[in-house]
């Protein structure tokens, strides 16, 4: 989403000219507002989805600029307890803006895309695979786990020698049973800057895996499809093989009410009969 921007008199910019300051982005979109706007219908100068929630009957009409988002989602503390936003302005330079082009060629028709729309919506899909709470939520959890494993490792094997070296002083033995048992004791709590560097770091890696698949847009007559909070989908029709992006025979990506993206592998062949 842009950021809000205010734009004031600058004293020392050419006579006439305005100073634009673009306010730091606290409402992050882990489903980015251009890629919603293809399930929205616009109403005056605001775009509107209807919103279901999985597993309840009950929905409700928003706004996307109001849809999978979360204040502070990207927001990284510094040393200083100083809040960067940097990682939420490098998706929205580097991932969204260069996508909305070729999504907008896709909706209408255009098709098939270059090289370059291809590695720009793979990227696309490549951060979306990583970017919403459940697959965060799984990481941290499974780094808590692994972190008071460790912790307790080195509670029963650090010599004193270790200990000295880690920390500067020999734990007392009812230290050492506190490490042991430390999810009765204290909180570990991953940083969101450790989780955005082990998420996002493969982006590009991952969209390089989806380049050389055959691509393909499937135009439906009437608009049935609708996304999710997780986007990108894996499928393996013939129920062989693997489920990950490298090995999973057919991913999909809806891009309108209309429109779905289907990226296949050589053995699976065309997506027929969709």
């Amino acid at each position: 989403a842009p950021a809000e921007s205010r734009c004031t008199d600058a004293r020392d910019a050419p006579s006439g000219a305005t100073l634009c300051v673009v306010a730091d982005p606290r409402g992050h979109h882990f489903v980015p507002q251009f890629y919603q706007r293809g399930f929205a219908r616009k109403r005056g100068r605001a775009w509107q989805v209807r919103v279901v929630e999985r597993g309840s009957e009950n929905g409700r009409v928003a706004n996307v600029t109001d849809t999978f988002k979360r204040r502070d989602w990207n927001t990284v503390l510094d040393e200083d307890g100083t809040k960067d936003f940097a990682i939420e302005h490098v998706l929205a330079r580097l991932v969204d803006d260069p996508a909305a082009p070729a999504f907008e060629a896709m909706r209408a028709d255009r098709f098939p895309l270059d090289d370059g729309e291809r590695f720009r919506v793979a990227r696309f899909m490549s951060a979306q695979l990583t970017r919403g709470p459940h697959v965060r939520e799984s990481l941290s959890e499974f780094m808590v786990k692994s972190m008071r494993h460790a912790v307790a490792l080195a509670a029963q094997h650090y010599t004193d020698e270790q200990w000295m070296e880690a920390i500067g002083e020999v734990p007392t033995p009812e230290t050492r049973r506190m490490l042991i048992r430390n999810e009765r004791h204290f909180d570990i709590q991953p940083t969101t800057a450790g989780l955005l560097d082990v998420l996002l770091a493969n982006v590009d890696e991952i969209a390089g895996l989806l380049m050389p698949r055959s691509w393909t847009l499937v135009r439906f007559q009437t608009g049935c499809l609708f996304t999710s909070i997780q986007p990108v989908i894996y499928m393996n029709p013939s129920g062989v093989g693997g489920y990950g992006v490298a090995t999973a025979e057919q991913i999909y990506l809806p891009v309108s009410t209309m429109h779905g993206l289907v990226l296949s592998t050589p053995w699976a062949g065309w997506p027929d009969a969709l």
